[in-house]
C-alpha cells in the first residue's frame, strides 16, 4: 500500500525546515518507516486506519520542532582540523622552500631549473587546494558509478606515457627551449590515482563470489602493466598496497562467498605476483636520481646524516658531498632539515605526521558505508605510504621516486595529493548519508 496522503504532507512539511537537500530524502525515509511502525501498533490495539493515521502524526509533534531539530542534527560534517593540519603542513613546506632559494640559485649555475622550483612548488599548491576544493564539494558516490571509466582512462593515458618518445625535449628552435616538460617524468605518477578508483570499483564486486575476487585480482594486474608502461616500478608499491589491504579487508568481510580459505591463498599468491613485479621492474628499470646514480645519492644522504647533531647545524661536510642530493631531481627536504636543524626536526615532522594520520584514519574508519570507508582508506594508505617510503628516502635506506605529500616539490603530485585529501574530506562531509543496507520499511496491505 502507498503512503498515507496525510503522512507525505507531514513529511514535506518537516522536510521543509531542513536547509541540506542531500539529507531531505534519508530524513523522509526514517520519518516514513517510522510513521508507519507507529500506525501499525496502532491498528494491532484495534484502532480504525484513519484514526489511527491521525493518531501517528500528532504523536509525532509539530512540524516546525521537528524540522527545527533534524536540521540541526543533518549537517555536512567539516573536519576543519584535518583542513587545518594540511595547510599548515603546506604552509611550512612552502616557507622552508624559498628559505632554500638563495641555495637553489646558487646551485642552478645561471639557469632557471633548480630556482624556479619554489615558484613552481606554489604554484602546484594552489592548483591542489582548487582541486581539494572540488573534490570536498563532490558527491563521493559519483565517483563509484564513474570509477571505471576513470580507470580505464587512467589505463590509456599510461599507454599514451608507453607509446612517447623517451626523449627529455620535444621542441627546441633556435637552440632555445620551447617545451620543457619531460612527459614520461611528469605523467609517470598516473597511477597513484588507481587506488581510490580500484576501492569504489571493489565494492560493486560485494557479493558477486569468486567473479567479484577474480575481477578485483584482474584490476591489480591492470593496475601493474600501468606502472610497467610509465617506467616506474616504485607505483606498484604504491597502487598495489592499498589495493591488497582493502581485498584482504573485503574476503575477511565475507564479500565474495564462504570459501574463505581458498580466497586467501589466491591472494596470497597474487601478492607473490606482486612482489615479484615490483623487483622485476626494479632491477630493469634505470634507477637514476637526475645526473646521479641511486647508490650515489643514498650514500651521499648517509654521510650528510652522520654529520648531524641533535639540535642546530651539523658538523662540516664536504662541498661535493653535499651537492649531490640537493642538485638531484628528487627531493630530499627533510634531509637538508636534518643536517641544517638537527635530529630533533625529524622527530618534529614524524609527529605532525603521525597525528594527521591518525586523525585520519578515525574519520575513516567511523563511515557508515563500506564504499566510504574504502574510498577515504584507499586515498589515506596511498598518503601514508608515500611519507613512508620518503622518510626512509632521505634517511638513506632507499631510493624510491616519492615525494612527502604537501610538504616537498612534486608539481602534478601534489594536484594529487591535494585530490586525494579532498575525496576524503568528502566521504566525512556526506559519509553519514550512505549507509551499504537500508531496511525496507514494512508496510500493511
Amino acid at each position: 500500500m502507498k503512503t498515507p496522503e496525510i503522512f507525505k504532507r507531514y513529511i514535506d512539511s518537516v522536510c521543509g525546515y531542513v536547509r541540506w537537500k542531500k539529507a531531505r530524502p534519508v530524513i523522509a525515509a526514517e520519518l516514513e518507516c517510522h510513521m508507519l511502525d507507529q500506525r501499525d501498533a496502532y491498528l494491532k490495539c484495534g484502532m480504525e486506519r484513519e484514526q489511527a493515521e491521525k493518531m501517528t502524526v500528532r504523536s509525532m509533534g509539530d512540524t516546525a520542532a521537528v524540522g527545527g531539530q533534524l536540521d540541526a542534527a543533518y549537517r555536512p560534517k567539516t573536519d576543519w582540523r584535518l583542513i587545518a593540519a594540511a595547510l599548515a603542513i603546506n604552509i611550512v613546506g612552502l616557507a622552508v622552500y624559498f628559505t632554500r632559494l638563495p641555495i637553489l640559485r646558487l646551485l642552478s649555475e645561471g639557469t632557471r631549473a633548480l630556482w624556479l622550483a619554489p615558484f613552481q612548488f606554489g604554484l602546484s599548491c594552489l592548483i591542489g587546494w582548487l582541486c581539494l576544493t572540488a573534490a570536498y564539494f563532490t558527491d563521493f558516490t559519483r565517483l563509484q558509478r564513474a570509477a571505471k571509466y576513470m580507470f580505464v582512462g587512467l589505463a590509456a593515458m599510461s599507454a599514451v606515457v608507453w607509446l612517447m618518445p623517451d626523449s627529455r625535449y620535444w621542441l627546441t628552435f633556435d637552440g632555445y627551449i620551447r617545451v620543457l616538460y619531460r612527459f614520461k617524468f611528469w605523467f609517470r605518477h598516473i597511477p597513484v590515482m588507481f587506488p581510490v578508483l580500484f576501492a569504489a570499483m571493489l565494492c560493486s564486486f560485494r557479493g558477486k563470489g569468486a567473479n567479484g575476487l577474480a575481477a578485483a585480482c584482474g584490476l591489480m594486474a591492470v593496475q601493474i602493466i600501468c606502472c610497467a608502461m610509465v617506467g616506474s616500478a616504485d607505483n606498484v608499491v604504491i597502487c598495489c598496497v592499498p589495493s591488497l589491504i582493502l581485498t584482504a579487508a573485503a574476503v575477511a568481510m565475507g564479500w565474495f562467498g564462504k570459501n574463505r580459505d581458498l580466497q586467501w591463498v589466491i591472494l596470497g599468491a597474487v601478492a607473490a605476483i606482486c612482489v615479484a613485479a615490483f623487483l622485476i621492474l626494479h632491477r630493469l628499470i634505470p634507477q637514476e636520481d637526475g645526473m646521479y646514480n641511486a647508490a650515489v645519492v643514498k650514500s651521499s644522504i648517509r654521510e650528510i646524516l652522520s654529520h648531524a647533531r641533535l639540535i642546530g647545524q651539523g658538523r662540516e661536510v664536504g662541498a661535493d658531498v653535499l651537492y649531490i642530493p640537493m642538485n638531484s631531481n628528487w627531493d630530499h627536504i627533510v634531509t637538508y632539515l636534518i643536517y641544517s636543524y638537527g635530529w630533533l626536526c625529524l622527530a618534529a615532522i614524524l609527529a605532525v605526521y603521525a597525528l594527521f594520520f591518525v586523525h585520519g584514519f578515525r574519520l575513516c574508519v567511523r563511515q557508515n558505508s563500506s564504499m566510504g570507508k574504502f574510498m577515504s582508506l584507499a586515498s589515506l594508505l596511498t598518503l601514508f605510504i608515500e611519507t613512508a617510503l620518503y622518510i626512509t628516502n632521505d634517511l638513506g635506506l632507499t631510493a624510491f621516486s616519492v615525494s612527502l605529500p604537501l610538504f616537498s616539490y612534486a608539481n602534478i603530485l601534489t594536484v594529487v595529493f591535494m585530490t586525494q585529501l579532498g575525496i576524503i574530506l568528502s566521504v566525512n562531509r556526506t559519509g553519514g548519508l550512505v549507509c551499504d543496507v537500508c531496511s525496507d520499511c514494512r508496510q500493511t496491505p
